[in-house]
């Protein structure tokens, strides 16, 4: 109902972003020049490092961190506590909205913006948050390296859907076996 009522407001035609032109051209990533990557592109990976690294404070550097850690660890001993759990519940959405919102709009000089422009990336983020557990962003830092890198070696080494196929299976193998992730912190039974 809500991509319906998105569609009748914003319409549902295709709307493309240009880069800003400050932002546009390509540096070497090699001497010889054989390699090169766009401003753009570095550009995102900048922001998405600024915006793991504020990330990264208010989680671990703030009393609201330290109070959406205790209750993603155990929501019954921090409501005893006194935290405002729907409190923290509504902040920590609000917070993904916004990471969602930041990334969306940094993506869509590169892709094409419509109401379904998400949905290519809810498998892989899944992937990762799986393959590096939800506890720590390190970990989940590490499954997107692990997820990423791998996928990009078997797709040059294949092609792109054998490599997500080989991914996927991997992750679902890792989730039988070890279903906390890779990185997790230890908890006591």
């Amino acid at each position: 109902m809500l991509r319906g009522v998105v569609k009748l407001i914003f319409s549902a035609e295709l709307k493309y972003v240009r880069s800003p032109s400050y932002l546009s051209g390509t540096i070497p990533i090699f001497a010889d020049g054989a390699v090169a990557m766009s401003y753009y592109r570095l550009f995102i990976i900048c922001m998405a490092l600024a915006l793991l690294g504020l990330t990264m404070f208010l989680f671990y550097g703030t009393s609201w961190g330290r109070q959406t850690r205790a209750v993603t660890q155990n929501r019954d001993m921090a409501k005893c506590l006194g935290v405002n759990t729907k409190l923290i519940d509504m902040g920590t959405f609000a917070y993904g909205c916004g990471l969602a919102g930041a990334a969306g709009s940094v993506i869509s000089a590169l892709k094409t913006v419509a109401p379904p422009m998400g949905q290519d990336y809810l498998v892989d983020a899944w992937m990762v948050v799986v393959t590096g557990g939800v506890d720590k962003l390190v970990g989940i830092l590490a499954g997107s390296f692990l997820i990423g890198e791998s996928k990009a070696v078997i797709a040059f080494l294949l092609n792109d859907p054998s490599a997500r196929v080989i991914v996927l299976a991997a992750v679902i193998v890792l989730i039988r076996y070890r279903p906390e992730g890779l990185f997790t912190i230890q908890k006591r039974a």
